[in-house]
């Protein structure tokens, strides 16, 4: 897919697979149902893969002598920047949860879990709608960008 269309629509895919995801699980944990759960965990997942076409082509688009670098940053960038995004995820739903219940006193804790999902829902969609134009304006296939292949010359002969 990658080689076909480019990371554009993986990537949209990607995020509008977690976006239906938390909006799943939003409605699952509100009605405590495991099937929306499971259905909502299975979309998160899937969209989440489809968002790493976007490391594999800045990758390609890299001249080949910075390539080494750049295939060593990625993976610490990616580990750092999902250690921080799951410890701000963390205390976000952690604060939104607690003030749910704190002013909702007989609610329960899946109702203060589907309130913040449905929070994280709406801040994923407004991320895909900012994100769109710059995702638009990506190249179409990473192959344009890759190094020229050295012109093949005439060979000489074997004998001569």
């Amino acid at each position: 897919m990658l080689d076909q269309a480019g990371p554009r629509k993986q990537v949209s895919l990607g995020i509008a697979l977690l976006a239906a995801g938390l909006v799943f699980l939003a409605f699952g944990y509100q009605g405590q149902n495991l099937w929306l759960i499971l259905i909502g965990t299975i979309l998160g997942g899937a969209g989440f893969s489809f968002t790493n076409p976007v490391s594999m082509a800045a990758l390609s688009a890299t001249p080949l002598v910075q390539r080494g670098m750049l295939a060593g940053v990625l993976p610490l960038a990616s580990n750092f920047g999902t250690a921080l995004s799951v410890a701000l995820l963390t205390a976000g739903m952690c604060a939104l949860m607690s003030r749910y219940l704190g002013s909702n006193p007989g609610a329960t804790e899946a109702a203060a879990l589907s309130s913040a999902l449905s929070i994280l829902a709406w801040i994923t969609l407004v991320a895909t709608l900012v994100t769109l134009p710059v995702a638009l304006k990506l190249p179409k296939s990473t192959s344009d960008q890759t190094a020229p292949q050295a012109q093949a010359g005439p060979t000489p002969a074997a004998g001569k």
